[in-house]
């Protein structure tokens, strides 16, 4: 019985050791923050650390113009909406056509800020495909949990 104690500790202990096998270079997306490692970093940043690879490289920067874009439209929609909602709050009469215009504006800043994260997740995939690579090249192999000494041994004898 306190073999089994023994044998349960040491893989909860051990678990730690094995979650942790995240290269720092990777990247993370979660919700709409992007982190390096563990620390929080910007769509630009991003891009830039993309550089050597060019096919993430690329692709984080469509999405990053998708997110200026997105981000330009829905100021410009907010500005139109706001500025016919103060007309008529304030006495006069709003212009529904650029009421109109603001709506569709911000409604379409929507669909881009949707590609510019599709873009993003699949740019932080082709990165993190392409650093798990080159560690791997490099000669940073990871933890291999195979017995092929112990079996290499028991056959020899």
């Amino acid at each position: 019985m306190k073999i089994f104690k023994s044998l349960i500790l040491i893989v909860f202990l051990s678990c730690p050791l094995i979650s942790n096998g995240q290269s720092p270079d990777t990247l993370i997306m979660h919700k709409s923050a992007i982190f390096l490692g563990s620390e929080p970093i910007t769509l630009r940043e991003a891009r830039d650390v993309m550089l050597p690879y060019n096919e993430a490289y690329g692709e984080m920067s469509k999405a990053k113009w998708n997110a200026d874009v997105s981000t330009v439209m829905a100021s410009v929609g907010g500005f139109l909406v706001g500025w016919q909602l103060g007309t008529e709050l304030a006495g006069g009469e709003g212009n529904l056509a650029s009421l109109g215009i603001g709506i569709g504006a911000a409604i379409a800043s929507v669909a881009f800020r949707v590609m510019a994260k599709k873009r993003t997740r699949s740019a932080i995939k082709m990165y993190n495909a392409n650093v798990k690579a080159t560690a791997y090249m490099e000669g940073l192999n990871p933890i291999s949990f195979s017995n092929e000494r112990l079996w290499q041994g028991l056959i020899r004898q």
